[in-house]
């Protein structure tokens, strides 16, 4: 093929021009070799085991993860030369941890292995350990990312229709488009099976006008495996069909772990001992997936970067070497660049040429798409797709969207609603955690600091009690910098030692998000947190999707059993106590013999479901209640409504359900805890009382009834008001903003 990238007009930036010599001052004065060799003594080096990608020139900026060939070259010469290159067996098996010793692996089914690798460390004596995934070498299809980068490659089409799958029309007529294609259709394939994603592949490859088997000339072959294996290569599983292991059923990612060991010994004849974990970096897994391969019978497990420290005997990480880590001039390799790799310094982890630090590219395991920062959401609950849920799956989604990189970790999750995240390209990691104390829960910080290493994001955002203190000490050891706190009510329902583990943890909290003035007022008060830490956010919501309710609302109507000619007060909200939904069914009894046609509608589900129906019953307005509990998308209730309300006496914070009602033009009748003023402005676009106030309630609700012209002006009104003030867009902007001044 032609040159590479790098030979065309590479440079390197002034960040990493200082890199260069601040590697090359501690390498060439001996300073490096002293702190290796006192590691080394002390027991607290791990072993040398460089990983390797695909070894060939290419000038295709999504394969990122390559080396050219002559500097693969170069650097097996200078490991012959300085260094003593072990069998990946006898590394982990040695008493010593010299920094002198190193280890040589490959992952992936890269053809280039057979035709560039093998003669050269054939030709210098240095044994290698590749792991393969079984899938190509039976099917002589590449595993689902290279497929995918050679299938859309080159293609000349605007987009792809990919609707069946969740992913919309995505555009493919300009480069940056490609990159972010490919990146979303990634991130959505880790989630699925392993039958569902071989046919998202076929699918995109049908689409656009290709056969998954025309790109098996970069996998390597059975007949090919078999010859390294003859000449001294050995090899280990990299599971099945290369699936993202956490984010699968646990009992098919044990089938991947397995079944990829028998298989293989099957094929070579020989025991295969070894497992690395695909797209793995320490911090990425889970222990099932350590327990099962042990339970499979592997050696060792293997994962991409992670932190040093005192190996376990099983699970080791390795040391990622790429062009960006190994070169200052694009052409030779730097011992003392490689040398500060090989010590597992962060700063030296990737060299970016100005060509791609000004572009703001950077990696997603072969590929490179525009990004900006890499956050990380700490969850406390993702169980049902209302409030907090839904507002950070349009933070997650929308960021993404500009080029930031997302993922979420979740103490507490639904079937359903991780598969509304991944649907949408969001990866979501599932970390049970019950309780923040007792032994159980320090193991889990373990984990967690592991997770967050592994991911080294830019900034921490952290949402409710648990993340907001557990998630923030986690984040805090794993050595982030950025740690940012979203409070998104008034607090009231905190117990007093709630609220000293907050006191205590706030100080490590770089900034504090508030979803609306009176948060923060609250959180000034209540944690003594200065307000110049504190930036206000409002809620936003993409109003597009409020103007495509495709049922018409006398169809909802009839649906739910209503009249055209009924009146319907309605209430979307979780039933628990705070809600104060006993107060809103008083004020309806206290007008219901003055309101013709009056209809109750009560959406959602919790705590005070049975309560409710309770007060329904014996009010005598069971006849008159339709409660559909909880409902994934409540836009069609909502057009049903004439009047939309809600009723808390405390700890509310900025209601979404109050914008989703104000977005598809519904009066309301709200009452004055949290931000409900700051949204429905009291005569203008609804009403406004005080809360446990039924009586005034009521006159309110009346007043509207008795004027359809006041509720058309109502409506229309705090539409006016979102499309102002409450926009996605908006919201995501003042977020990015925030984002910049707490990382820079």
């Amino acid at each position: 093929m032609g040159k590479t990238s790098i030979d065309k007009g590479w440079a390197p930036s002034a960040s990493a021009t200082v890199k260069v010599a601040v590697g090359s001052a501690l390498h060439y004065s001996g300073l490096l070799d002293l702190r290796d060799r006192v590691r080394s003594a002390v027991g607290r080096s791990s072993p040398q085991i460089l990983a390797f990608h695909d070894i060939r020139e290419e000038d295709d900026p999504h394969f990122n993860l390559t080396l050219p060939p002559r500097l693969f070259r170069q650097l097996m010469e200078h490991l012959g030369r300085e260094y003593r290159v072990l069998p990946l067996q006898e590394i982990l098996n040695g008493r010593s941890r010299s920094p002198r010793q190193i280890a040589v692996t490959f992952d992936d089914n890269y053809r280039s292995y057979y035709t560039t690798v093998f003669p050269i460390v054939r030709q210098l004596g240095i044994p290698i350990t590749i792991f393969v995934s079984v899938d190509p070498l039976e099917t002589k299809i590449p595993l689902f990312v290279d497929a995918l980068l050679l299938a859309v490659a080159g293609r000349q089409v605007e987009g792809i229709d990919l609707e069946s799958w969740g992913l919309g029309v995505l555009p493919l007529g300009t480069e940056p488009a490609r990159h972010a294609a490919v990146a979303r259709i990634n991130r959505t394939s880790k989630a699925l099976p392993r039958t569902a994603r071989a046919q998202l592949l076929q699918d995109v490859c049908s689409r656009l006008g290709v056969s998954p088997a025309e790109l098996g000339f970069s996998v390597l072959s059975w007949d090919e495996v078999r010859e390294m294996q003859r000449g001294g290569v050995v090899f280990g599983a990299h599971t099945v069909s290369h699936p993202y292991l956490p984010e699968i059923p646990v009992e098919e990612a044990r089938v991947e772990i397995v079944e990829a060991k028998k298989m293989l010994e099957a094929g070579l004849g020989t025991a295969v001992d070894y497992f690395a974990c695909p797209f793995g970096s320490l911090g990425t897994y889970d222990e099932n997936l350590v327990r099962m391969a042990r339970e499979a019978g592997y050696r060792a497990f293997f994962t991409l970067e992670g932190q040093e420290g005192r190996p376990d005997g099983f699970k080791f990480s390795r040391i990622n070497i790429s062009t960006g880590n190994l070169t200052a001039d694009g052409n030779r390799m730097s011992p003392a660049l490689f040398a500060m790799r090989t010590a597992r310094l962060r700063s030296f982890r990737t060299l970016p040429s100005r060509e791609c630090s000004d572009a703001g590219l950077s990696v997603e395991h072969g590929v490179k798409a525009t990004k900006k920062l890499r956050v990380l959401y700490i969850m406390e609950s993702l169980c049902k797709f209302a409030g907090t849920e839904k507002h950070l799956y349009q933070l997650a989604t929308g960021l993404s969207a500009r080029g930031h990189e997302c993922r979420v970790v979740a103490f507490k999750t639904t079937p359903q609603v991780l598969a509304t995240y991944r649907a949408a390209g969001v990866d979501v990691v599932d970390f049970p955690l019950v309780r923040i104390y007792g032994l159980k829960a320090m193991a889990r910080f373990r984990d967690l600091v592991g997770l967050i290493r592994g991911y080294r994001p830019d900034l921490v955002q952290t949402f409710h009690f648990m993340p907001d203190t557990f998630g923030v000490w986690a984040a805090k050891s794993a050595g982030v910098r950025c740690i940012v706190s979203s409070r998104r009510d008034m607090g009231d329902l905190k117990r007093t030692r709630h609220i000293l583990l907050n006191r205590v943890a706030n100080p490590v909290i770089k900034g504090f998000i508030s979803v609306c003035d009176r948060t923060k007022e609250g959180l000034c008060r209540r944690e003594k947190i200065h307000n110049t830490k504190i930036k206000t956010i409002y809620n936003g919501i993409d109003l597009q999707t409020y103007d495509e309710v495709t049922e018409a609302r006398e169809e909802i109507r009839t649906r739910l059993g209503f009249n055209p000619l009924d009146f319907v007060v309605g209430m979307a909200c979780v039933f628990r106590a705070e809600k104060d939904v006993p107060c809103f069914l008083r004020a309806i009894a206290q007008i219901r013999s003055r309101v013709h046609r009056l209809k109750i509608l009560l959406v959602g589900d919790g705590d005070m479901m049975s309560a409710v129906e309770a007060i329904v019953q014996q009010s005598g307005m069971a006849g008159v209640t339709t409660m559909p509990g909880y409902v994934h998308d409540v836009r069609p209730y909502i057009q049903a409504m004439d009047v939309a309300c809600l009723t808390p006496r405390d700890n509310e914070g900025l209601s979404n359900v109050i914008l989703e009602e104000m977005a598809m033009g519904k009066p309301l009748v709200v009452t004055d805890v949290g931000g409900n003023s700051e949204l429905v402005q009291d005569g203008y676009s609804g009403y406004v009382v005080a809360p446990g106030d039924h009586s005034r309630l009521g006159e309110r609700l009346y007043a509207l009834w008795a004027d359809e012209e006041l509720r058309a002006q109502f409506g229309k009104a705090g539409r006016k008001r979102v499309e102002e003030l409450f926009t996605l867009d908006r919201m995501l902007t003042e977020t990015e903003s925030f984002y910049e001044t707490m990382v820079g």
